[in-house]
């Protein structure tokens, strides 16, 4: 795993739980969605979570006030300039 597939696994989780209606999903089905990236879900789960971005409770992740502002600061750079 490069640090460029871990990013990329965090962008696609950040987003994720940032556009669901209450910033929560099952870790199975977010795990599901990221095997394109070919790394262990455990290790994108702990970066998440050890970097206050996410909370884990009852097999359900939840995205943070952190995380939100992650999703925020990476919309805001991908967005096409008018």
């Amino acid at each position: 795993m490069t640090k460029t597939e871990l990013n990329r696994a965090l962008v696609a989780l950040i987003l994720t739980l940032d556009e669901t209606p209450d910033g929560s999903a099952p870790e199975g089905i977010l795990a599901a969605g990221l095997m394109q990236f070919a790394m262990p879900f455990d290790v994108i789960r702990l970066v998440m979570v050890d970097g206050g971005l996410a909370k884990v409770e009852q097999s359900m992740m939840k995205i943070t006030a952190k995380g939100r502002d992650m999703a925020y600061k990476i919309r805001r750079a991908t967005e096409a300039p008018c």
